[in-house]
């Protein structure tokens, strides 16, 4: 704790130098409340005066409804905390926007609310269960939204679906490729490297043990299960065949998100996993190059949101960022099988590996009427497709136009969509949130903007065109050698800090670096494998030259961690050499004896090139 908030006052120096207003008080504000509210404080009530202060700049002004966990000065509108940078905002007496407002003293006021926003802290049991019920909540709220649509608004979601998702006019439509590989069974599946809800891991996902019958017309075991027809009778031998009614639930868990709520993912089983990303690899590239969604709806950059966020809170694009509250858990899964309609091979083949049942801490096993948690390879995919659906109809209805290939194509030069960010024209705004609403969806509004000059898109936070982006603290800090993580989160947060002009803070992240390690950290260039610190004029030290690399060294430390040990053999190391997307051999000798996350990490002293 003490480490936190010294590394809040090193921030606040920074601040006061740079900004030319007192921040004392501020840091006894923070010390006093740290002592009586504890860690919460940093990691939530700071956050919430950040949601707060983004609000009057979206309104223009400050008011009593703002900053209620505060207190305000006397006869004035703004409250005492950080009132020195507030008042280069805002007017202290009205609470107006002033018409120049310091975006230096923005990015400040971010920086010290939330920069403890995201540190990797478990959240309390309470916490955790209240997260757990809010699923359960969420799965209720969309069942009803979804027998509360019209029979108009199913008709137009199905109507606009086709149109968007269903292009065979020209002869070499992606999606008719897509269909046509899915035919062909040129979908070629893979294991991803996170848990399972058997909790099987590393190599042993290769040796199959259970595969759900359901999956059978769009992935025959034969040729998903083995590397070679042929070798199906023996190496299939000891696959279980499950029936749907005893298929393995995906197992609901929580991740560490902020000490306010846990996120909330699915794993699905090894069979499902599996076969959902053979699709996941068609399908991204299907739609990034489709016609209708080329540009709009992107899975592999974020660099489109983030430009164009950052663009239009100057004012030179006219565009609003939107953001989505539990997502991924309100894509109704019987609006997703309309969507597809046009598509009906992708349709059979996302249904199929789809999971139909959750396993939840507390309530136990559920039919989900979602169409799929985070977790789930097609979760990201399917629900960027499902909201620019949405966000299409939103925009023919609002401009009374009848869906056509020429209005699509018009009205998608104004959407971007990633995930849950959304951006889309203002004037379309409020047309598009009543529809998101009316499909099951729940609009962020307090991270939604369109008013005034701050947008937010994909972890670009900007204002008039300048990123006020702030530097989150990822980990608490490192007491030793042995917190590998923290020192390597440590140290990149020291670079950070550097670079965003916070010296003094950048300093103590060094030397607690330095204190941990009992070594001083070098200058290096950003691509070493050693950890040191990054200068703007590029600084590179060197202790010795390497006769066998021909280059100087310096002698840094380095993270180092190994896969964990994961026998693999017979037919199972078969399936993994042929389920190789390269034609190169393997780079680690030893895949086959090791694989998965490790388990444990170490700090080593190498010599490594300095740049």
């Amino acid at each position: 704790m003490k480490s936190l908030t010294s590394l809040v006052r090193s921030i606040l120096e920074d601040i006061e130098y740079g900004c030319g207003t007192s921040t004392t008080r501020d840091f006894l504000t923070i010390t006093r409340r740290v002592e009586h509210e504890g860690v919460s404080f940093l990691t939530i009530t700071l956050p919430n005066f950040a949601k707060d202060f983004e609000r009057c700049l979206e309104l223009g002004k400050v008011d009593s409804t703002f900053f209620l966990s505060f207190k305000r000065q006397k006869g004035g509108a703004l409250p005492r905390f950080l009132q020195g940078l507030l008042s280069l905002v805002f007017d202290m007496k009205t609470g107006v926007l002033l018409n120049k407002p310091d975006i230096c003293a923005i990015a400040d006021i971010r920086q010290v609310c939330l920069m403890f926003k995201k540190v990797l802290l478990e959240c309390s049991e309470e916490r955790t269960k209240a997260a757990f019920r809010g699923y359960i909540q969420t799965e209720n709220e969309l069942e009803q939204a979804e027998a509360a649509l019209s029979e108009r608004d199913r008709k137009d979601f199905l109507a606009m679906s086709r149109l968007i998702w269903s292009d065979w006019d020209l002869q070499y439509s992606r999606l008719r490729a897509l269909e046509d590989n899915l035919v062909n069974f040129r979908h070629v599946p893979k294991h991803g490297p996170g848990a399972t809800a058997e909790r099987i891991s590393g190599n042993r996902k290769y040796d199959l043990l259970r595969w759900h019958t359901r999956l059978e017309p769009n992935f025959p075991v034969d040729l998903f299960g083995v590397c070679r027809p042929d070798l199906a009778h023996d190496g299939l031998a000891s696959v279980q065949f499950v029936d749907p009614d005893a298929e393995q639930p995906v197992r609901v868990i929580t991740v560490p998100k902020t000490l306010k709520t846990p996120r909330i993912i699915g794993i699905e089983p090894v069979c499902m996993q599996y076969t959902q990303q053979s699709l996941l690899e068609l399908l991204v590239h299907s739609v990034e190059t489709h016609r209708f969604s080329a540009g709009s709806v992107n899975f592999t950059s974020q660099n489109f949101n983030r430009d164009l966020a950052r663009i239009s809170s100057e004012g030179i694009l006219n565009l609003a960022t939107l953001d989505l509250s539990e997502a991924s858990d309100r894509v109704s899964c019987s609006l997703v099988y309309d969507m597809l309609d046009g598509l009906p091979n992708l349709r059979e083949a996302v249904m199929s590996c789809r999971s139909t049942r959750a396993d939840i801490p507390g309530f136990g096993v559920k039919v989900i009427s979602k169409f799929a948690s985070m977790g789930s390879a097609l979760c990201f995919p399917i629900e960027s497709m499902f909201f620019y659906t949405l966000i299409q109809l939103a925009m023919h209805r609002a401009q009374n136009v009848r869906p056509s290939s020429a209005s699509v194509l018009r009205f998608k030069e104004g959407v971007r969509v990633y995930g849950d960010d959304l951006i889309v024209p203002v004037d379309m705004v409020e047309s598009v949130i009543k529809i998101l609403k009316t499909y099951g969806l729940k609009v962020n509004e307090s991270k939604s903007f369109w008013n005034g000059k701050f947008r937010e898109s994909c972890g670009m936070d900007a204002y008039d065109g300048q990123c006020v982006t702030p530097t989150y603290v990822r980990r608490l800090p490192p007491s030793d050698r042995q917190c590998a993580h923290e020192i390597v989160s440590w140290t990149d947060l020291s670079n950070q800090l550097y670079k965003r002009g916070y010296w003094r803070a950048a300093e103590y992240c060094r030397k607690v670096v330095e204190s941990a390690l009992k070594r001083k950290l070098p200058f290096l260039g950003s691509l070493s494998a050693g950890l040191g610190l990054h200068t703007f004029k590029e600084w590179v030290q060197s202790d010795g030259w390497c006769q066998k690399l021909q280059r100087f060294v310096v002698s840094a430390a380095i993270f180092t961690s190994k896969p964990r040990p994961s026998e693999l053999d017979g037919y199972g190391a078969l399936l993994k050499h042929f389920l190789r997307r390269s034609e190169l051999p393997n780079e680690d000798k030893e895949h086959l004896k090791r694989a998965g996350r490790p388990l444990h990490a170490h700090i080593k002293v190498r010599r490594v090139p300095g740049y």
